[in-house]
């Protein structure tokens, strides 16, 4: 696999706070302790924690705005002392407009092949936080086969919380189904598509083709404006958190159950004793509420219209929350030998007991969160046509 990092480091903001209302709240990415982190120790945190995977070459095409100079020479001192120079290509100036990002995606295919996986990075600030790298590659070799052709496939890496929620049904344009070894598939047109994808640069190249914009400056292929030409792609997808947006989903959700990440913490995350259980199991709980709430919390909301107690709902996403956490964590983990099977049980068992412990706080935020979202006659509205069911049922 190929590390390609294109990204152009601005201390500006370029989501503005109180001037968006298509967000959750006007402040986008609400913090419960403000820490004014430059983007540029961001990204040389999020560089770092790249270097635990092994990739055959490491591309990096990065402009910096401020100190142009300096941050250069700091960032080549930093990328040469976590990969060989036999690596690294390292290149400062990014591509602006779309011939240029044509013409570099050509070249980059032309020089290192078209069928070879490809993580694209284009963000700044989506550090790599898995415990274990063997379970990325893994995925990455599931999806990508050495001897096949790669061409359109797309296995989604970040946005954990979103990407599961899509798995379970919350977003309709994007109709995922399972397959056997525990990664989900969606095949179909589609006209949009996220920068947070390994992909090859052959792929890389029909996106790029496909790109529809009329603007002077674009940063990555989803900017701000762009549309696409259908394209059929296969998305990949598996519900485990492998990289991580720094400044979280606050964008998506106002629910506050999710762990924040800093510059003083190690990233990757550290993988806990195993001779203390009750660590273990808050270790997989706190994973489990970072990953897996917000799939809850919108099939919540998707399946208000049943004829079935807010309850039953809840629990019937979380039982199916938990057999997917199951698979893609507890049984994964016992494969690569960090968890010892003969703990497996009981951790499961734990995380049983700790979500439903914890299951009225956790549903008290979701409440809160979908009473916000919501209008002041839906919910009658719903009970109405409960309650007229109800009666047409007797």
């Amino acid at each position: 696999m190929i590390l390609y990092f294109c990204s152009k480091i601005i201390e500006e903001n370029l989501t503005p706070n109180f001037e968006r209302s298509d967000y959750f709240y006007p402040i986008v990415y609400p913090q419960k302790i403000f820490n004014n982190y430059s983007k540029k120790e961001v990204f040389f945190k999020t560089i770092r924690s790249y270097s635990k995977i092994d990739f055959t070459k490491v591309i990096f095409s990065i402009e910096f705005e401020n100190d142009k100079n300096a941050s250069e020479k700091e960032f080549a001192d930093l990328v040469y002392s976590l990969w060989s120079p036999n690596k690294v290509e390292l290149r400062f100036q990014r591509p602006s407009n779309l011939n240029d990002w044509k013409a570099e995606t050509h070249y980059l295919k032309n020089k290192y092949g078209f069928n070879e996986p490809v993580l694209v990075a284009m963000n700044h600030d989506h550090p790599f936080v898995d415990y274990h790298p063997s379970a990325f590659n893994k995925i990455v070799d599931l999806v990508f086969d050495k001897d096949k052709s790669n061409l359109c496939k797309a296995l989604y890496y970040s946005h954990a919380p979103e990407v599961i929620n899509w798995l379970n049904g919350g977003k309709k344009k994007l109709n995922f189904t399972s397959l056997e070894n525990g990664m989900y598939i969606c095949s179909q047109n589609i006209n949009w598509v996220d920068s947070i994808v390994v992909i090859t640069f052959e792929t890389l190249e029909i996106i790029w083709n496909s790109v529809k914009y009329s603007g002077d400056y674009i940063g990555r292929f989803d900017w701000v404006g762009v549309n696409f030409e259908k394209i059929k792609l296969d998305f990949f997808a598996y519900p485990r958190e492998f990289f991580r947006h720094f400044d979280g989903y606050g964008h998506t959700t106002g629910v506050r159950l999710s762990s924040s990440l800093d510059l003083t913490m190690d990233l990757p995350f550290a993988y806990p004793s195993i001779n203390n259980l009750q660590i273990l199991i808050d270790f997989y709980y706190q994973l489990w509420l970072d990953n897996f709430v917000f799939s809850v919390e919108a099939n919540l909301e998707n399946n208000s219209h049943l004829l079935l107690s807010q309850k039953a709902i809840f629990i019937r996403e979380i039982q199916k929350s938990i057999i997917q956490f199951e698979n893609a964590y507890l049984d994964e983990d016992v494969d690569i030998g960090l968890l010892p099977l003969s703990q497996k049980h009981l951790v499961l068992m734990g995380l049983y007991n700790q979500i439903y412990y914890n299951g009225n706080q956790i549903y008290n935020q979701l409440n809160i969160n979908a009473q916000l979202k919501s209008n002041w006659l839906k919910k009658p509205i719903n009970q109405l046509i409960r309650l007229i069911a109800k009666i047409i049922i007797k």
